[in-house]
């Protein structure tokens, strides 16, 4: 879901997800969950077997996605580390293939 008429990004975070999250179906997983919250940005495999999500919106809705993202996750998190970044202007949320 694209929010019309949203705000200019409020916050930006990078948050990097450990754990059996490649091969799993997680990004879809994260699509779904940032689309249903309005966060625009994308997710990634990462090298190491990581998963990056980089999400754009509110300070109070990325939590919200964080906090639901570890407690619904359909798979097996060891650690998340979270970083501030500045704001890219996504207009959706979109899995990097």
């Amino acid at each position: 879901m694209l929010k019309v008429g949203k705000m200019p990004c409020a916050k930006a975070l990078r948050i990097v997800v450990e754990g059996e999250v490649q091969g799993v179906g997680f990004r879809g997983f994260v699509k779904n969950l940032a689309q249903y919250f309005g966060i625009t940005g994308y997710v990634r495999n990462l090298e190491d077997g990581s998963v990056e999500i980089f999400a754009e919106d509110s300070e109070e809705t990325i939590a919200r996605f964080i906090e639901y993202l570890k407690r619904e996750s359909p798979t097996a998190i060891w650690g998340i580390r979270v970083f501030v970044e500045m704001c890219r202007g996504f207009k959706e949320f979109f899995i990097v293939p």
